[in-house]
């Protein structure tokens, strides 16, 4: 419950504008490493493996704290509701945007879901296992907004899921 109140806290505080960003240059591999590292305990825990590129050296104007947590968050509702083996966190750069991409190889979301996956309280797992207060993904697409940025979502059945954080530059 604990959780659940911060959780719903900080949405509030996203939804009101009331957040203050540290916007800095900061090196977006290291805002993925940190994701990872911080997610790795419950990847472990669901024998998930993780493959990374992410090339130094691509940096942005960003909260490294909020953008951190928006891709932890993205990586965490994979883990717990995907039943993937594994994931990639990819990151791209070219002239036009910078991309975090982040796939599993899991049941893939049926197409119909996609447009709710980022409303409050839109969980769909049966898992009672596993703490889910279906607010994550909509925390993650107002961190994102809020840095200028997108989540766009691919699914096939069967074949897996893709996040891309994209910004333009």
């Amino acid at each position: 419950m604990e959780k659940l109140v911060i959780e719903a806290i900080k949405l509030a505080k996203l939804d009101a504008d009331a957040v203050e960003y540290t916007m800095e240059p900061n090196d977006v591999s290291s805002v993925c490493a940190l994701a990872i590292k911080r997610i790795s305990p419950l990847l472990r825990r669901k024998n998930i493996t993780i493959s990374k590129n992410l090339p130094q050296g691509i940096t942005m104007l960003c909260d490294k704290s909020w953008l951190c947590e928006a891709v932890e968050n993205i990586l965490k509702n994979s883990a717990d509701h995907s039943e993937c083996t594994e994931m990639t966190a990819d990151i791209t750069d070219d002239p036009v945007m910078v991309k975090i991409i982040l796939s599993d190889n899991g049941k893939g979301i049926p197409q119909e879901d996609i447009p709710k996956l980022f409303e409050r309280f839109s969980s769909k797992s049966r898992d009672t296992t596993m703490y889910s207060s279906g607010l994550g993904m909509s925390i993650a697409q107002k961190i994102v907004r809020a840095h200028g940025g997108d989540i766009l979502v691919y699914s096939e059945p069967d074949k897996g899921t893709r996040f891309e954080f994209v910004f333009i530059k």
